[in-house]
């Protein structure tokens, strides 16, 4: 069965989620969620969910989703127990050194990969097994066809496609735009949404870098039919009546339902696309108009008047339901108050195919032909499900109860405890075993009893005796007691972090590619055409003493394409070389060609010890690693994007494009290049100039 999995900002996110259909939710806590601004769970919330969970047969996963500091790796190992208490269903990592703990210290707990580890490949895909994730989440800019051909390579791994959402327009887990531009990092769960904001280009302001949303639709079906394990709707900022409409209309979607979005769709919908998913070129990727909530169409203008509108209605709107029209590029957003038909009658509410007037609530005239969008319904608010009677979720704990003369054994598998107990013979026959699994399975704070067995080996028959309640209830108070304290010190442990010894590498700035100015990695099938074309090595490929660097592409879409002109540019450059990884699939090739040097480049994020101890056991020949890039000044691409500039946010056609093209940008008297290189878009702080 496919996984639909939606978003919980809130508790009520998630119980709404699953009264809508949800097989699972993914929600953050108040800390290490990539999603600082949703309401997020504290873990008494995480315990209520997860009993609920349980009791509906649903799945939870529970997003740690940023880079992490060394003191915070170390202080989030009781945020673990008490996850691994709460029997999570999975955390999603973002952090390959905290994956590497995780493994080693909590291997019950499944992990997922977060999006923003930029999997986009299928060596990426195979690296992530290797180091124990069971579910991959795969980049939104996949297309249909190359989702088909990583899930044919990788069969034996859970692979998560998003479906419905937000897209952004930088690949996530790359993006600096947030961290340099306002010192709020993306990758820490503080994005400060960049690309939702205007930019000048040739004194045009527009939206350059707003994607629209993304919005499968009856499409969900074909990654059903492909094998795809999980299906996510992207949205833990977005309200609960947002997860309980998405959840209904994606399960109905997958069940062979009727399923109508319009309820989703005027919960929040930018523009609505199939993304680089499927029909790349037919949809609009960037709405460079208006970045916000548009809803759906309700209809056109045919009159104008001012104070009102006449519109012939695509769809039924009512008073009360909210409404949005463009003035003059503005947009103006109104609660519907008044309606008449054409001979002026109140009306409560319009049909599909009516004629009618609408009042509007300014004086500016809408232009005849503009689009009317209905951006709430009045009916379609969901009641609240009550979180009162929520139980805590106790972790099952399975116990062998053992009777001997005068001693009541507790087993919980090496853990036991032994208590004196007076045993009596009863007056009458009971069932004993009954009677001590029924007052086990009671539990204490965080345990309940799960699987109880019961051995009998005094010399009475079981049927014959009698122990005294108060003394049976004191023990299990006890024994409970007992695990609850056992955890308390497991809890207040932390992680005990490697130490890794520092080797020195060159100033990153020295090792960047010398012919294309910004761009701070190789572009392998540019690189060997120039050499191949005559360029000599020193003009392609950075030399520091006496070296050759190779800083590797964080994205590479053509895999093949890109590792094949990689080990041809090898060949040319002899033996001083060492090759830079910036990305996971990275690792695994360094794995399998052992004979070259290499070094943990700026995208291969080193934010901690443990991640850097964790590349050095995967890479012997691993030469250091640069410090985590957040932290450094180096001058970087504020977007890396498969999003066409000229093609999506110009609305150039692609006939005899060179594929190599550079514009220029302002933004509040702040100056940006962007760089589109083979339909990939870079955006670029120009330096400032001086004098």
């Amino acid at each position: 069965m496919t996984d639909l999995s939606l978003p919980a900002g809130s508790l009520q996110a998630a119980l709404q989620a699953f009264a809508g259909g949800a097989t699972s939710v993914y929600l953050g806590l108040k800390a290490f969620s990539a999603r600082k601004g949703a309401t997020n769970f504290t873990l008494e919330e995480v315990a209520k969910l997860k009993g609920e969970a349980v009791k509906q047969g649903k799945k939870i996963y529970v997003a740690l989703n940023t880079l992490l500091e060394d003191e915070e790796l170390k202080l989030l190992r009781p945020t673990i127990k008490e996850l691994e208490l709460l029997q999570v269903d999975a955390l999603i990592v973002q952090d390959l050194g905290l994956a590497s703990l995780l493994r080693d210290e909590f291997p019950t707990l499944p992990l997922h990969s977060s999006t923003q580890i930029a999997t986009h490949t299928v060596r990426g895909v195979n690296e992530l097994q290797h180091l124990g994730f069971s579910r991959v989440v795969l980049s939104r800019e996949l297309s249909f066809e190359e989702l088909k051909k990583i899930r044919e390579a990788c069969p034996s791994v859970e692979l998560k496609v998003f479906i419905h959402g937000a897209l952004c327009y930088g690949s996530s887990g790359l993006c600096m735009a947030s961290n340099r531009l306002t010192g709020r990092s993306a990758n820490r769960g503080e994005c400060a949404q960049i690309c939702r904001t205007w930019f000048n280009h040739q004194r045009e302001r527009g939206y350059y870098f707003s994607m629209s949303d993304l919005h499968l639709g009856e499409n969900v079906v074909k990654l059903n039919e492909i094998g795809i394990d999980a299906l996510k709707v992207e949205g833990r900022m977005k309200s609960p009546d947002y997860a309980y409409y998405a959840a209904r209309y994606y399960s109905d979607l997958l069940e062979g339902r009727e399923a109508d979005p319009t309820n989703l769709l005027t919960q929040f919908s930018r523009t609505p696309t199939q993304g680089w998913t499927f029909n790349r070129f037919k949809d609009s990727l960037v709405d460079t108009l208006y970045p916000s909530h548009r809803g759906v169409v309700a209809g056109k203008v045919i009159a104008s008047q001012k104070g009102s509108v006449t519109v012939m209605l695509e769809r039924e709107i009512a008073i009360r339901d909210g409404l949005l029209l463009f003035i003059q590029g503005r947009s103006e957003q109104f609660s519907l108050q008044g309606l008449h038909s054409e001979n002026n009658t109140p009306l409560l509410q319009g049909e599909r195919g009516e004629r009618v007037k609408i009042t509007l609530p300014f004086k500016e005239e809408a232009a005849v032909g503009e689009l009317l969008y209905q951006t709430s319904k009045h009916d379609t608010q969901r009641p609240l499900i009550s979180e009162a009677a929520l139980k805590a979720y106790r972790h099952p704990v399975d116990l062998t109860l053992n009777l001997r003369e005068g001693e009541l054994e507790v087993k919980r598998g090496n853990y036991t405890l032994t208590y004196p107990i007076s045993i009596q013979k009863a007056e009458r026959p009971q069932s004993l075993e009954d009677n001590l699994v029924k007052l086990f399975l009671a539990g204490g704070e965080r345990f309940v009893g799960g699987n109880i067995s019961f051995n009998n080996t005094t010399p009475l028959k079981e049927a014959e005796i009698f122990l005294p309640l108060s003394q049976l209830k004191d023990i299990r108070r006890s024994f409970y007691g007992h695990l609850d304290a056992e955890a308390e010190k497991e809890i207040g442990a932390h992680f005990v972090l490697p130490e890794v010894e520092g080797r020195a590498l060159p100033s990153r700035e020295l090792i960047s590619p010398p012919y294309d100015s910004g761009i701070p990695w190789i572009d392998t099938v540019d690189a060997l055409s120039m050499v191949k074309g005559g360029r000599a090595l020193e003009e392609v490929v950075a030399k520091v003493d006496g070296h050759f660097y190779l800083p590797l592409a964080p994205v590479m879409f053509d895999e093949e394409l890109y590792l094949k002109a990689l080990e041809e540019l090898l060949g040319l450059l002899g033996d001083n070389v060492r090759i830079g990884l910036n990305n996971v699939a990275h690792l695994n090739w360094a794995r399998e060609n052992s004979d070259y040097t290499y070094f943990g480049d700026i995208y291969l994020y080193g934010a901690n010890r443990a991640s850097v101890e964790l590349y050095h056991s995967l890479v012997s020949n691993l030469q250091g690693v640069y410090p985590w890039v957040e932290r450094t000044s180096l001058p970087l691409p504020l977007f890396i994007s498969r999003s066409c500039f000229r093609y999506d946010s110009l609305n150039q056609s692609c006939k005899g494009c060179s594929k190599r093209h550079e514009y220029s940008l302002e933004q509040s008297g702040k100056h940006y290049r962007v760089v589109v290189r083979n339909c990939v878009t870079l955006l670029l702080e120009e330096p400032v100039k001086e004098g």
